[in-house]
């Protein structure tokens, strides 16, 4: 889905567009299927570019292996930078 905060309107996959209650500003939250793993874009404030913030999120699980589930998050960021640099260049 996609939180448009300066329309403040939630689009769905489908195309169904609801209300977004909140602040209003120059910001879009793209949100994942995963829950915590979305990407935010705005307009730098300075500079003539866009600005891509990327979170990902994985729940914490009783005897889980940090090193593994950091290094499973890491390799999911470099997945999403290679997907936004490959967007933002099409």
């Amino acid at each position: 889905r996609i939180r448009d905060y300066l329309h403040q309107t939630v689009t769905d996959r489908a195309g169904n567009i609801q209300p977004l209650e909140g602040p209003q500003g120059d910001l879009i939250f793209l949100d994942f299927q995963a829950d915590g793993n979305y990407v935010a874009v705005r307009p730098s404030g300075t500079e003539p570019k866009i600005k891509f913030y990327s979170f990902v999120y994985h729940p914490p699980e009783d005897g889980s292996d940090l090193a593994a589930v950091k290094t499973m998050l890491n390799n999911r960021l470099l997945a999403l930078e290679h997907d936004l640099k490959q967007f933002a260049t099409a």
